[in-house]
């Protein structure tokens, strides 16, 4: 199977540093909502985050629960690796 042709293109929409002001929170909160509102987006509060220990990366997919003043709080399933540590 080739696939050569399934590229998409993600020059859409662009973000300019000038773009985010003083505060990045009211941008990302700004940000989330036009990805709450676009239907080609199915878990919009999904994120990956990445460690690393040892020099050995680790990424997870967790989902984003609340955005409380200049935090971010997320859920991650209690069985997998990390939420077992």
């Amino acid at each position: 199977m080739k696939l050569f042709n399934h590229r998409k293109f993600y020059d859409r929409d662009s973000l300019s540093i000038d773009e985010i002001g003083d505060n990045p929170m009211n941008f990302f909160k700004k940000w989330f909502k036009d990805a709450e509102k676009s239907d080609e987006i199915i878990e919009s509060n999904a994120m990956t985050i990445s460690t690393s220990d040892n020099n050995i990366p680790s990424s997870r997919v967790v989902l984003l629960k609340e955005i409380r003043d200049r935090s971010l709080i997320f859920f991650t399933n209690y069985q997998s690796k990390k939420g077992k540590a």
